[in-house]
């Protein structure tokens, strides 16, 4: 019960943390940039949102790029 508990509060930290992460400009650029992707790549954008990982890997080496997250250096 104690580990269930932990991983809950632990789930809800993250999900608290990706969601002010989503929140700045930087954030809202990048959400714009996904729709366009998705927008013009419905089949990929399918693929790599649902394929398990060694067959998503693989996609995303042959496919088109998915716009990246800025990153503190950028």
């Amino acid at each position: 019960m104690l580990v269930f508990a932990g991983g809950l509060i632990f789930a809800f930290g993250i999900i608290y943390l990706v969601t002010n992460k989503l929140s700045t400009e930087e954030g809202k650029a990048w959400i714009e940039e996904m729709d366009h992707f998705s927008k013009k790549h419905p089949g990929w954008s399918f693929f790599y949102t649902y394929m398990p990982f060694p067959l998503g890997l693989i996609l995303q080496l042959v496919g088109p790029k998915q716009p990246k997250f800025p990153t503190n250096d950028e």
